[in-house]
């Protein structure tokens, strides 16, 4: 029998670690739904500062300002579980859940499983992809037990 798995490869890169769930909280969640999707992968979250994820806004989107999350899907090739990377802002994402007034645990998770649909090859370019997304993410979150946030 064929076991279903995520490897998480998680790295805290940011000088503030407050408020930044621990490795087992980001593998439940991701272990939760990933599998069902793809039956091996692997993921890298890392976790890092402003000036950080604004570089790799600019030089991967041509923006130049810091945004709360990025995903890079990998280009998948046979027999490779690797999914991608999902770079986060701590400081962002932290301060966005107290301005949308979402308890932080269920703000990180929203993004989290934002991210991770992407590296899944969802996406929300048009308004059949939003909707099929959204009722994914708010399936997903519901599991969890969280409230939706976006």
């Amino acid at each position: 029998m064929t076991k279903n798995y995520v490897i998480l490869n998680l790295q805290i890169a940011c000088s503030c670690k407050k408020k930044i769930p621990n490795k087992e909280i980001f593998q439940r969640w991701l272990s939760s739904f990933v599998p069902v999707f793809k039956l091996k992968s692997e993921i890298t979250i890392r976790v890092v500062e402003r000036k950080e994820i604004q570089e790799l806004n600019f030089r991967y989107r041509g923006i130049n300002k810091p945004t709360n999350v990025l995903s890079f899907p990998f280009e998948i090739k046979e027999n490779s579980s690797f999914l991608g990377d999902i770079i986060i802002c701590q400081e962002i994402v932290y301060n966005e859940s107290i301005k949308f007034n979402h308890p932080t645990l269920s703000y990180w998770a929203n993004i989290v499983i934002h991210s991770c649909l992407h590296l899944l090859n969802f996406s929300h370019d048009n308004d059949l992809q939003k909707t099929r997304m959204k009722n994914m993410e708010k399936k997903i979150i519901k599991i969890l037990g969280y409230s939706y946030s976006f």
